[in-house]
């Protein structure tokens, strides 16, 4: 995994949440998001390049996939960026915060 890619990968949707107090549950998002594209990544190694292609296996061809993963990567997090900021997650997210801290507070 390209640390660099990942890094950017998730900066978009940190850049969106800056702009605003970040609820809670928003950041979990975040960290979900971030671990499952970590995760997809680890799974495609060299190993399972040379498994499912054999002899046609190469290092430009890992190289390939890895930029090829790399671009489904950061495709993954503006479209993820996308759907929250159309949808209005994060505020909706810190207002079902507020109503819970205020039924708590009852």
């Amino acid at each position: 995994v390209k640390p660099f890619s990942l890094f950017r990968a998730m900066s978009a949707l940190s850049d969106v949440t800056n702009a605003a107090p970040v609820a809670k549950r928003t950041e979990k998002l975040q960290q979900v998001m971030k671990k499952a594209l970590s995760e997809s990544r680890k799974a495609v190694d060299a190993s399972v390049i040379n498994k499912i292609y054999g002899d046609l296996s190469s290092p430009e061809l890992t190289e390939l996939i890895d930029d090829v993963l790399d671009q489904v990567t950061d495709k993954v997090s503006k479209e993820f960026d996308t759907i929250v900021e159309n949808h209005g997650l994060n505020e909706k997210l810190l207002r079902l915060e507020s109503c819970v801290a205020e039924g708590q507070s009852v």
